[in-house]
């Protein structure tokens, strides 16, 4: 393009620049055209700081609540279990000694 020795600047960038932009989307054509085999895409997120900080602070209040309500059930089991080995243990040892006793005499 050639332009006049007194052009201005703006003259000159709004010949070179787009005036309007008309963004059409014609994905059947596209497709008719190309004929891939196979269409995929792939998106990339890339999680910043504050996501990680809240993902975290999220995690450690599930896992209190979590601890919070499964702890109570396992020391009672855990008591439970542990009352019943005692009680087994006791009567094994009073069999045992009734055994010695009839033996004895």
């Amino acid at each position: 393009m050639n332009f006049l020795p007194n052009a201005s600047t703006s003259s000159i960038l709004d010949q070179y620049l787009i005036d309007q932009w008309h963004n059409t989307k014609n994905y059947s054509d596209y497709f008719n055209f190309c004929a891939p085999t196979e269409c995929t895409y792939t998106v990339e997120q890339y999680n910043s700081f504050i996501y990680i900080l809240t993902l975290l602070i999220g995690s450690y209040g599930g896992l209190i609540v979590g601890l919070r309500t499964i702890a109570p059930l396992i020391v009672q089991c855990s008591q439970i279990i542990y009352r019943w080995l005692l009680q087994k243990t006791q009567t094994d040892v009073h069999s045992a000694q009734k055994q010695q006793g009839i033996i004895k005499k």
